[in-house]
């Protein structure tokens, strides 16, 4: 199973807009028998944790925090 984001950098420069978001790992957090995905996301001087669940054949988000920062 693949999951795939992208995320627009207008910063060309600096980079201070990009966004590298990594898997982190899988596992059924709401025993419906479908595992999720977790990933965790890089900014610039911040992180957060993000939750994917599949719903009717897509994945959506579910829930994104937790993270931190300078």
């Amino acid at each position: 199973m693949a999951l795939a984001s992208d995320h627009l950098t207008k910063d060309t420069e600096d980079y201070v807009d990009d966004v590298e978001e990594d898997f982190v790992d899988q596992i059924d957090l709401d025993a419906s028998g479908k595992d999720e995905i977790i990933t965790i996301s890089y900014y610039y001087e911040s992180w957060d944790y993000a939750i994917y669940r599949s719903r009717h054949g897509k994945w959506e988000k579910v829930y994104i925090g937790r993270g931190g920062g300078c």
